[in-house]
């Protein structure tokens, strides 16, 4: 991600986040896939997956994730935050929650702002998130019995 700093017939020079500058020539440019976000414009999507486990109902669990989305700086009003059952997996169902952005340049601080919110707002509904999980179950059970060996064949052993 960087912003266009300026543009020349020969090359387009960008700013990185991390504050660096980048000139690609256009013959470069020309040949590869450049995605282009203007600012001031429709609001850009972004999406955040939370997996939580199978005991939370899906209902609330996207009501909650929904209700940690709004009021973020940086997230747009309209359209509002909405999260989706995505899949469910071995050990987790895994929720997608999608909001917009007023300006795209600011995405990793919104997305850390999201991600802190939902941290907090699924601890106070006490719902955790979902962790690898092996469960082993028991059975009580007898002695074992010794097997019969009484019409075994013997053969010496053999060197290979």
């Amino acid at each position: 991600i960087a912003l266009v700093e300026q543009l020349t017939w020969r090359a387009i020079k960008v700013r990185t986040l991390e504050g660096n500058a980048v000139i690609i020539p256009n013959s470069v440019a020309s040949r590869d896939r450049l995605e282009v976000f203007r600012r001031g414009g429709a609001p850009l999507a972004r999406i955040v997956h939370v997996s939580l486990e199978y005991d939370v109902a899906p209902e609330r669990a996207c009501s909650v994730l929904e209700e940690a989305g709004r009021d973020v700086a940086g997230v747009a009003a309209v359209p509002a935050p909405v999260a989706y059952l995505h899949s469910f997996e071995a050990s987790v169902i895994d929720y997608e929650l999608r909001f917009w952005l007023d300006d795209y340049a600011r995405y990793l601080e919104v997305d850390s702002r999201i991600r802190e919110r939902v941290w907090h707002r699924l601890g106070r509904e006490g719902i955790g998130f979902a962790y690898p999980l092996a469960r082993q179950f028991q059975w009580q059970g007898g002695p074992v019995p010794k097997p019969d060996t009484s019409n075994a064949i013997r053969r010496p052993f053999a060197a290979c």
